[in-house]
């Protein structure tokens, strides 16, 4: 066997099927923020991680046709909500608890 790294140093990485489509892509960005994004075979974007420079973190879940249908986040104060769109990409409803802890929920 050959020689192993432990440690790969890179401000980005893709992940790429045998036809050389991007189908995963892991990076930083200057302002501190980093992600990764998921591509079906087709090349559409269908679920992103991400954590932004300030500290909020998120998840966006899309379907097949490349609209958001699904978003969990957690604000740098502590916030937390849940987002379901429709089909179309409108927002239908929202789960949500604040930095102080007030609930609500919201139907569209």
């Amino acid at each position: 066997m050959g020689k192993t790294t432990d440690v790969v140093r890179a401000k980005g990485f893709e992940l790429v099927d045998a036809e050389g489509r991007v189908r995963a892509r892991l990076g930083l960005d200057d302002d501190g923020s980093m992600g990764l994004d998921l591509y079906d075979a087709s090349g559409t974007l269908r679920a992103s991680l991400g954590v932004e420079g300030g500290g909020n973190t998120g998840f966006d879940v899309y379907a097949s046709d490349g609209t958001l249908r699904a978003s969990v986040g957690v604000e740098a104060d502590g916030a937390t909500g849940f987002d379901l769109y429709t089909d179309e990409g409108e927002l239908k409803a929202s789960l949500g608890i604040g930095a102080t802890g007030a609930a609500g929920l919201d139907i569209f």
